[in-house]
């Protein structure tokens, strides 16, 4: 009998935690950034002690495509099956009975879980992110739930989203502000932001304007685009702050050099209309040309209306 897989595992899931997971799941967009982490995973594995099934499982998934196939078909049936919650028995029944599974598929899937269970918080959360991406919400919630009750940060950040994107009302947005805080106040940027966002616009908590400044400072000064952004707007429009272009003009160059749209559009407007820096049409036609290429509508209305002035003083000057 093998020892139990958490035993295993812990010591290179601490490194990797400490050191990978939480950055790269908040920004993980695809199963590809979620396939990349295991492989980053078992390369460390591999220098640390034999670990026998569960070493060959773990690199089976990243190897074969069946894993992902069979991952398929069983979050797809938690997804359409039968009402109510999903527990980890059904979870376990779900995936031993994928349909079409060879039997090394099954290993694979297996251990995997079998770490997931083991209360294992890194194998939780990327299985939750496996599903989310597959659109398998249930599935995703429950094993993001999982890593979150254990204090993880990215499981934490990725619940709440998900309950932000479950349009369930008041009582989802104040699950969602609850996962949030809990991630922000361990120091998880994105989750910095999505409260400021839901102080800024009174979702799920009564509406802060200060408290939404404070959250988009903690992100920002992470360097997290989206609150750089969200920021720089707040100082435009003096909302939880004293009105301060200069500052306004500050944080949406930072968000626009990360390729916000809406920041380059916004700054465009600054350097177009003087506001917090030295008047500049050139620097504005600048980040308009950033803006529209991201199909930014505000940036493209304006390098139009400008093309027209263009073109009605060009006839007025030849009609003289």
């Amino acid at each position: 009998m093998h020892e139990p897989v958490f035993q295993l595992l812990q010591p290179a899931a601490d490194w990797f935690r400490d050191n990978a997971l939480i950055t790269l799941a908040s920004a993980a967009g695809s199963l590809i950034a979620a396939f990349f982490a295991f492989r980053q995973f078992i390369a460390y594995v591999r220098g640390g002690p034999e670990i026998g099934d569960v070493h060959q499982a773990m690199v089976e998934i990243l190897r074969e495509q069946r894993a992902q196939r069979i991952l398929m078909q069983t979050v797809l049936h938690s997804e359409h099956g039968r009402t109510g919650s999903v527990t980890a028995n059904e979870n376990d029944a779900m995936y031993a009975t994928a349909r079409g599974a060879q039997q090394d598929d099954r290993a694979v899937v297996y251990w995997y879980r079998k770490a997931a269970k083991q209360a294992l918080a890194l194998a939780q959360s990327s299985l939750g992110l496996i599903c989310h991406m597959l659109r398998a919400n249930r599935a995703a919630i429950y094993w993001y739930r999982k890593a979150a009750e254990q204090n993880y940060a990215a499981a934490q950040f990725w619940l709440g989203v998900m309950y932000t994107n479950s349009r369930g009302g008041p009582q989802a947005n104040r699950a969602a502000v609850y996962w949030f805080r809990k991630a922000a106040e361990q120091g998880n940027a994105d989750a910095q932001a999505r409260l400021g966002v839901m102080y800024a616009d009174g979702c799920g908590v009564e509406q802060d304007d200060r408290a939404a400044v404070y959250w988009f400072c903690e992100a920002a000064e992470q360097n997290c685009a989206a609150a750089q952004a969200r920021l720089g707007k707040m100082y435009a429009d003096g909302r939880g702050v004293k009105q301060d272009d200069r500052a306004a003009a500050y944080w949406y160059r930072k968000a626009a050099k990360q390729a916000v749209a809406w920041a380059q559009s916004s700054l465009g407007m600054m350097y177009a209309n003087g506001r917090g820096v030295k008047q500049d049409d050139r620097a504005a036609v600048y980040w308009y040309r950033k803006a529209a290429k991201q199909n930014d509508a505000a940036a493209r209305a304006e390098l139009k209306r400008r093309d027209v002035d263009a073109q009605a003083e060009l006839k007025r000057r030849l009609s003289e």
